[in-house]
């Protein structure tokens, strides 16, 4: 019997892992004053390669007093949307986005955020972070040309894209302690169903709202990537929203799912235009 105890808690300490959403630290980092290290290494989101903004010309840098937190999507010249936990503060002026740049320093344009609506159900009822997903409309409208364009809404059931290999993209840490990069990530990884996304987060509940992506171990999102984009096919299908704390790409990446919200998404647009 004894040997029987310690074999089910060795399987259920091998089980667990702490989750965590990517942008908590570089949040409180910025907020404290601390300078984020460069990464130059060649490189990754983690696991992945370089890419230019002109091949994802919907990608924006979110950033709170000049510096990257986390990333977003253009929805159209006036509004981007991200993630919930990455705009917890409710002053809108905290807040600038930087877009036509592969760097998240410099280049492109900048823009004001003016109003900013999380989902009014955000982090409640069940599911691991439930509904983390933002709006935020700018201050003055994008000209949507060239390298600064926006992105189709995915709209489909909550299984949509799965088995499709779909790209994320981000300036997110490329592994748990490395630095920022200074240019723009793009990694290709496969669409999980949620029930096989549920067989990877024991303990932690998989709902509608999510849709995972997954390419074993040392590839995913990272700090940095939260608020950041899945494309599948063309169409925005999700924006990073928690994972595996570390980074170590063991489990999948989680995303919420913007076919779930998309009719949230229009009503907020229509009420603040």
């Amino acid at each position: 019997m004894g040997a029987l105890v310690l074999l089910f808690t060795l399987i259920v300490a091998a089980s667990a892992v702490d989750i965590w959403q990517p942008a908590k630290e570089l949040i409180e980092s910025v907020e404290r004053g601390d300078k984020w290290p460069v990464d130059d290494a060649e490189g990754r989101i983690v696991g992945g390669v370089d890419t230019t903004i002109s091949q994802h010309p919907h990608q924006v840098s979110l950033q709170r007093s000049n510096s990257h937190i986390c990333g977003g999507a253009i929805v159209n010249a006036d509004w981007i949307v991200t993630a919930a936990h990455c705009v917890d503060s409710s002053r809108p002026q905290d807040y600038r986005i930087r877009a036509g740049s592969s760097a998240h320093a410099s280049g492109g344009t900048t823009r004001s955020i003016e109003l900013i609506v999380s989902h009014e159900n955000y982090n409640s009822g069940s599911g691991t972070f439930p509904n983390d997903i933002a709006l935020m409309k700018m201050s003055s409208s994008l000209s949507l040309t060239g390298s600064i364009s926006a992105i189709t809404l995915a709209t489909g059931s909550p299984d949509e894209f799965a088995g499709q290999t779909c790209e994320i993209t981000g300036w997110g840490r490329t592994c748990g302690t490395c630095g920022l990069p200074t240019t723009l990530k793009s990694l290709s990884m496969q669409v999980l169903r949620n029930s096989e996304c549920k067989n990877y987060w024991t303990g932690n509940n998989i709902i509608d709202g999510h849709i995972c992506i997954f390419q074993g171990s040392g590839y995913g999102a990272c700090n940095g990537d939260s608020g950041g984009p899945m494309v599948c096919s063309g169409q925005l299908a999700g924006v990073t929203s928690w994972g595996a704390s570390g980074c170590p790409g063991s489990r999948p990446s989680v995303y919420t799912r913007i076919g779930v919200y998309k009719s949230w998404m229009d009503f907020v647009m229509a009420s603040n235009s």
